[in-house]
């Protein structure tokens, strides 16, 4: 029989839905039983797995053993991994997809990029599920789905500044390639470096991980797989996956690692995602360590419709003043250009705010916060979704 090592600080959920069994605590030689795996082995011929892993800040805190949650997360994992894979029989006979989830679940560019997805923006890989997408496993390749808006919401120690590097900030999309889905995956190694590799940051969101662990389990991903596989990002031995629910022999599998409860997360409004912003940017930071701004303001009183704003990169007003037009080469900036280049804050306090505009409709205004009570209710849903196609929790 296949088992998963118990290691401390973690919460495993296997079967059931919300079904979950408390793997705290516990030494290194103790073990979690896992019948799902064990049944792969006693007579079934295929195994998809989505493997969907806890990367949110608190991983980086200490466990019961010593170490990080994170490291042992990845002693997990990459244990759970060796298991399933050094006693293969053969080479195809599992296929494994990491989920890596905190704020999100960045997708990736070879994965979304062969969704229908809407295109606002490149700057990141998330989709905005919306609730009734909690209740099926199944992504309608016909529908588009809603790429989710790059803004950077949360980092109080850097809140106010603007034109620094996303590793300054708390994306509600993560970039990093660490932080990305590797998907549909039978190499030890690949998937061993890929787990080694990951860092914890952001909030939970332990909804969209499962979520996501059982769309690359749903036959509606097929057509999407298959064309990971033309563009090479996935191997051709998993042409067919996934395969169709109630097939013979075949086994779907989801194991989430995480330490504790969903937290918050944040989407985009829909006035502020697509279009022309109220504002242009010229970006001298290069010879002069400036970065100017103009907001229109149509209300504002007289011919002079344009503040004019010039900061440091370090975010310290130089100067203030209304003006009749922008510079002729001043870029005018879209909604995703606007947030790509400048906090919610920094948008809200130090632009709109100052050209007499609201600070709250540019605030936090422009995003809908959701917390543990809705999130929650999607795990349950997407969980209970997952089990009706017999999927193993």
């Amino acid at each position: 029989m296949t088992i998963l090592p118990r290691q401390a600080g973690f919460w495993g959920i296997f079967r059931g839905s919300p079904k979950i069994f408390n793997v705290a605590g516990g030494s290194a030689v103790e073990y979690l039983t896992t019948p799902a795996v064990a049944a792969a082995i006693d007579g079934v011929q295929k195994v998809e797995v989505s493997l969907v892993l806890d990367v949110s800040g608190s991983m980086g805190n200490p466990s019961a053993s010593g170490r990080d949650k994170i490291e042992d997360l990845q002693i997990a994992a990459k244990q759970f991994v060796d298991a399933l894979l050094l006693d293969a029989p053969h080479a195809d006979t599992y296929s494994i997809s990491i989920v890596p989830y905190s704020f999100q679940v960045s997708a990736g560019s070879a994965l979304l990029n062969n969704m229908n997805v809407s295109n606002e923006h490149n700057y990141s890989y998330c989709v905005d599920w919306t609730t009734s997408d909690y209740n099926t496993t199944e992504v309608n390749q016909s529908v588009e789905q809603r790429r989710a808006g790059f803004i950077a919401v949360r980092d109080y120690s850097r809140h106010h500044y603007q034109n620094l590097s996303a590793s300054h900030w708390l994306w509600s999309c993560p970039t990093a390639s660490d932080r990305q889905i590797l998907p549909l995956s039978g190499n030890r190694t690949a998937l061993r470096n890929y787990i080694d590799a990951l860092t914890p940051r952001g909030n939970t969101s332990t909804e969209m991980g499962i979520k996501w662990g059982a769309a690359l389990l749903d036959p509606s991903m097929r057509p999407v797989v298959d064309d990971m596989i033309t563009d090479g990002t996935v191997d051709p031995m998993f042409s067919g996956r996934p395969n169709t629910y109630g097939e013979e022999g075949i086994l779907k599998v989801i194991v989430a690692m995480t330490d504790g409860a969903n937290t918050y997360s944040y989407e985009l409004l829909d006035p502020y995602r697509t279009g022309m912003s109220n504002v242009w940017r010229q970006d001298t930071s290069g010879t002069d360590s400036r970065i100017r701004y103009w907001v229109y303001n149509p209300s504002h009183s007289g011919s002079n419709k344009y503040r004019y704003l010039k900061y440091s990169t370090g975010g310290s007003l130089k100067i203030s003043q209304w003006v009749a037009a922008p510079s002729t080469d001043a870029e005018h900036l879209s909604m995703a250009k606007l947030w790509r280049v400048a906090t919610t804050y920094f948008v809200a306090d130090r632009l709109e705010y100052k050209a007499g505009l609201s600070k709250y409709d540019w605030g936090t205004g422009t995003y809908r916060k959701y917390g543990p009570t809705v999130k929650d209710q999607r795990m349950a849903a997407i969980c209970a979704a997952a089990k009706a196609n017999n999927i193993l929790l």
